[in-house]
């Protein structure tokens, strides 16, 4: 196991058997996603895309809560006293800092799943929705809470919520800010699975390592065909697949599934 949570001031990451942990680690705050924690996740993402021992990732909270929502003051980044009013320094934090961090989860070339417990509130829901996959503990709840606080979707809500749980439900989930349970969660299609908080670990291990085992070059490929589906043509998806399979086909991966296939074995995948 390597751990490198020394080198951020608000993530913790530890990496054992292919799968990399990085903790959102302001518990103090119930994880507050603040210009710091945003800006560092671009880094600990780049050095995992890089790092090639590294098949999957789990995003997670410390101290049994995911993400309270976002944080502008907290930790944040200093930032040079000038003429801005707060409205402009908002937008420049959202376009210039934390948006950066949802499209490096979103471009991310492995699998990132999120590990809810406790609560996902605001942008530390759709930080969450950012990922490939959400799993949730009994007990977690989310909300897109903005409108209680006057405000609209951030950290792109506005184009990932829409996507898993269609418009119209979307609309009343941001302009009611209710709660909801991870429970309906599930049945929204927010959440692919929910786990007893006493099993949780284990059941996260076990889908993580599932996904450890499968050839990694693959994964890469459905993720970026997946991605921008809801904005492609029919023909623009086709060409795309058409690419991507004969990119595939040509890597030693393929050839070991090949093989694996008929000699009647489980193929050990290397992304090559």
């Amino acid at each position: 196991m390597t751990d490198a949570g020394s080198d951020f001031e608000t993530l913790s990451l530890s990496s054992s058997g292919g799968i990399s942990t990085l903790w959102l680690n302001r518990p103090e705050r119930r994880n507050a996603f603040s210009p710091k924690m945003a800006t560092e996740l671009v880094v600990a993402l780049a050095e995992l895309a890089d790092d090639s021992e590294v098949r999957v990732v789990v995003l997670r909270g410390s101290g049994g809560q995911f993400c309270s929502g976002g944080d502008l003051a907290g930790d944040g980044v200093e930032a040079e006293p000038d003429d801005r009013t707060a409205g402009e320094v908002t937008r420049d934090f959202m376009s210039g800092i934390y948006g950066p961090s949802i499209l490096a989860l979103h471009h991310f070339p492995k699998p990132v799943i999120a590990a809810v417990e406790g609560i996902a509130a605001g942008a530390g829901m759709n930080l969450a929705l950012a990922c490939d996959v959400v799993y949730a503990a009994e007990g977690a709840r989310f909300c897109e809470i903005f409108v209680r606080r006057s405000l609209t979707l951030d950290c792109g809500g506005s184009w990932l919520l829409p996507r898993l749980v269609g418009l119209h439900k979307a609309k009343e989930l941001a302009m009611f800010g209710e709660w909801i349970d991870a429970r309906d969660a599930e049945r929204l299609g927010i959440v692919a699975d929910i786990f007893g908080s006493e099993d949780f670990d284990s059941h996260l291990a076990e889908r993580a390592s599932r996904l450890v085992a499968l050839p990694p070059l693959a994964l890469a490929e459905i993720k970026r065909a997946l991605n921008p589906s809801f904005s492609r043509t029919i023909e623009e998806a086709l060409d795309a697949e058409a690419s991507a399979q004969g990119l595939l086909c040509e890597t030693d991966d393929f050839k070991e599934a090949m093989r694996a296939f008929f000699e009647k074995r489980d193929a050990i995948f290397r992304g090559r």
